[in-house]
Protein backbone atom coordinates (compact mmCIF):
# COMPACT_ATOMS: atom_id res chain seq x y z
CA UNK A 1 0.00 0.00 0.00
CA UNK A 2 1.39 3.52 -1.19
CA UNK A 3 2.73 5.20 2.34
CA UNK A 4 0.80 8.68 1.91
CA UNK A 5 -2.59 6.33 1.72
CA UNK A 6 -1.91 4.09 4.61
CA UNK A 7 -1.38 7.48 6.76
CA UNK A 8 -4.26 8.65 5.33
CA UNK A 9 -6.28 5.04 5.73
CA UNK A 10 -4.83 4.87 9.57
CA UNK A 11 -5.39 8.61 10.60
CA UNK A 12 -9.41 7.49 9.58
CA UNK A 13 -8.91 4.37 11.64
CA UNK A 14 -7.80 5.73 14.41
CA UNK A 15 -10.80 8.54 14.35
CA UNK A 16 -13.30 6.35 13.92
CA UNK A 17 -12.18 4.54 16.90
CA UNK A 18 -11.23 7.47 19.20
CA UNK A 19 -15.26 7.99 17.90
CA UNK A 20 -16.90 4.86 19.45
CA UNK A 21 -14.57 5.32 22.95
CA UNK A 22 -12.25 7.58 24.87
CA UNK A 23 -8.71 5.21 25.01
CA UNK A 24 -5.12 5.54 25.63
CA UNK A 25 -2.37 5.44 22.52
CA UNK A 26 -1.21 1.79 23.83
CA UNK A 27 -5.34 0.73 23.37
CA UNK A 28 -5.41 2.55 20.22
CA UNK A 29 -2.14 1.19 18.69
CA UNK A 30 -3.15 -2.49 19.72
CA UNK A 31 -6.80 -1.96 17.71
CA UNK A 32 -4.98 -0.68 14.70
CA UNK A 33 -2.33 -3.45 15.02
CA UNK A 34 -4.78 -6.19 14.49
CA UNK A 35 -6.57 -4.74 11.47
CA UNK A 36 -2.62 -3.18 10.14
CA UNK A 37 0.21 -5.83 11.75
CA UNK A 38 3.16 -4.20 9.76
CA UNK A 39 2.24 -0.77 11.19
CA UNK A 40 5.21 0.58 13.67
CA UNK A 41 3.97 2.48 17.28
CA UNK A 42 5.96 4.89 16.00
CA UNK A 43 3.45 5.64 13.55
CA UNK A 44 0.21 5.61 15.87
CA UNK A 45 2.07 7.76 17.81
CA UNK A 46 3.01 10.10 15.44
CA UNK A 47 -0.60 10.37 14.09
CA UNK A 48 -2.09 10.94 17.74
CA UNK A 49 0.53 13.32 18.12
CA UNK A 50 -0.31 15.37 15.08
CA UNK A 51 -4.34 15.45 15.85
CA UNK A 52 -3.72 16.65 19.00
CA UNK A 53 -1.83 19.50 17.65
CA UNK A 54 -4.65 19.99 14.91
CA UNK A 55 -6.89 20.12 18.39
CA UNK A 56 -9.01 16.89 17.53
CA UNK A 57 -11.16 16.37 20.51
CA UNK A 58 -13.12 13.14 21.17
CA UNK A 59 -16.81 14.27 21.32
CA UNK A 60 -19.70 12.34 22.01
Amino acid sequence: MDTQMKKGVLEMCILFKLKEEVLYGYEIMKSVRQIFPDVYEGSTYTILRRLNAADYTAVS
